[in-house]
């Protein structure tokens, strides 16, 4: 990978000798940084991207829960693009990769994960749940994108997976109660 390249993984920085610089309070000077920790969350020391899906799921309810799947799936399409900006340009001056506090990935696939899920805490805590649980055993194509596609495009794209999948099953479980009724 030529040396002034814009993105690069972890694994790419592995092999070129160069370790990804941990962010910090301070770097959240940069718009940059502020996006790509969601406001700092992903700062937190435990578990970021569970504190990050959390803090995501609570502003889908006060954004999103009341409105269409249109609507919704609009939210994950802005918060998608800008997580891929915003990456790319932090690894443009940091080489970030997908470092654990960049959490913004965790956003938007938590969005999707809720796109389809009925205005019920009960549900939007499985979602979420759910998708914790995807993102973390990462099964088959969500491990795919997170070893082999690089850069932005990576660190976003297994998590988008991951909501995918959890988006399916919420709106399999929640019809197949309805029709059950």
């Amino acid at each position: 990978m030529p040396e002034d390249s814009a993105i690069s993984s972890d694994a790419d920085q592995q092999r070129e000798g160069q370790a990804a610089a941990k962010l910090g309070v301070r770097d959240l000077a940069s718009p940059f940084a502020l996006l790509a920790t969601c406001f700092g969350i992903g700062l937190i020391r435990v578990a970021p991207g569970t504190f990050a899906s959390i803090a995501a799921a609570i502003a889908w309810w006060f954004l999103f829960a009341d409105l269409g799947w249109p609507l919704r799936l609009a939210g994950v399409a802005i918060a998608a693009a800008v997580g891929l900006a915003t990456i790319h340009l932090l690894n443009r001056h940091r080489r970030q990769g997908d470092n654990p506090a960049i959490v913004i990935d965790e956003l938007a696939g938590c969005w999707l994960a809720l796109a389809l899920c009925p205005r019920s805490i009960f549900w939007a805590t499985i979602g979420v749940a759910l998708f914790r649980a995807f993102d973390v055993v990462k099964p088959w194509p969500v491990s795919w994108a997170d070893t082999k596609v690089p850069g932005a495009l990576g660190v976003m794209l297994d998590d988008l997976l991951a909501g995918a999948f959890t988006a399916a099953l919420l709106y399999g479980a929640w019809a197949a109660m309805l029709f059950a009724l």
